[in-house]
């Protein structure tokens, strides 16, 4: 029963889980002086809009007591004469640990546990020092709040809470994992910045050809470009390698016909999908030529397109195909 319950617990985290974090640092304390800080978190980001990261840390001060520690051998007032009314505090803090998201690659995360606190008096004879524990309560809450960029394998943190400053790094497994997710956040961030005939691209379904169409000949119309009413006809078929689209309606007055590969159409980004739909409609609508219409009418189109080369290449195509062929 007990097995049943851990994997009902755990299995969240088995299944939704991308990334393990693991983390150290150090944390500097006026009470407690300095401690270590190790860490394991899970990174959770597949189709979310933010990710965010579950896990734990533990924490405990750097160094043992420097003298003898005579407790248990003596008692805290058996040598007063020896006391040099110093105390001395070492702790150990578990923690559980949420971060957040707060923009691309930035975390803001929270720690929330327990201080184990012991107190040591600090004695002093003609041998050194000798430590005899006080037996005071000094557990207390712990807290801590941690700005932490995610980008790479190694990444920094820095944070602040009761136990003083913290400063650390931690290590990230499946980078190409996260550096798509928040690739695929950047791409749909840019894509709702560019309106086409009043309307965001990002709303467009990509998988709707003739919706895409719609939004060329829309852009056309924009950049008073003339164009003749149309029957389209736009499918997924395969196609011989490496082709993802084909226009062949090129030089066909009133006929858009374009052939899309499913596989590599799935494959592509969504910047690279409007820009292999426009190059072919550059050739299929503005029957232009590969080298007419600038960047855009490029014979090869065998990588990847920011939105920034999609806009000002479609554009340049559509001002230069105004100026000459209009």
């Amino acid at each position: 029963m007990k097995k049943l319950f851990l994997y009902f617990l755990l299995f969240p985290l088995v299944i939704l889980s991308q990334s393990n974090i693991y983390s150290g640092g150090v944390e500097f304390s006026d009470e407690y002086g300095s401690a270590y800080k190790v860490g394991y978190e899970r990174l959770f980001y597949e189709k979310l809009k933010k990710s965010y990261s579950i896990g734990f840390e533990f924490g405990q001060s750097f160094a043992a007591l420097s003298g003898d520690n005579m407790t248990g051998y003596i008692g805290f007032n058996e040598y007063p004469e020896d006391f040099t009314g110093d105390y001395k505090k070492t702790v150990l803090t578990p923690s559980v640990k949420f971060g957040y998201e707060i923009s691309n690659s930035f975390f803001l995360s929270l720690n929330a546990g327990l201080n184990f606190v012991k107190e040591y008096g600090v004695f002093n004879d003609s041998f050194g020092n000798y430590y005899i524990e006080t037996g005071e309560k000094l557990n207390n809450t712990y807290y801590k709040v941690s700005l932490e960029l995610i980008t790479s394998f190694v990444n920094p943190r820095i944070g602040f809470g009761s136990n003083g400053i913290f400063i650390g790094l931690s290590f990230l497994s499946n980078k190409k994992g996260l550096e798509k997710y928040f690739n695929d956040k950047k791409q749909i961030n840019q894509s709702k910045r560019i309106s086409i005939g009043g309307e965001s691209i990002y709303d467009i379904n990509l998988y709707d050809l003739r919706a895409m169409i719609d939004v060329f000949l829309d852009d056309c119309k924009q950049n008073d470009i003339n164009v003749e009413n149309n029957q389209v006809q736009a499918s997924f078929v395969q196609l011989d390698n490496p082709i993802i689209a084909i226009a062949e309606g090129m030089n066909i007055d009133g006929m858009i016909i374009i052939k899309v590969d499913p596989i590599r159409w799935k494959n592509a980004s969504p910047s690279k999908k409007w820009y292999i739909i426009y190059h072919e409609l550059g050739h299929d609508v503005l029957n232009l030529e590969h080298g007419e219409g600038g960047k855009m009418m490029f014979n090869m189109a065998d990588r990847e397109y920011s939105w920034d080369e999609f806009y000002e290449d479609k554009e340049y195509m559509l001002k230069s195909f105004s100026k000459y062929k209009n």
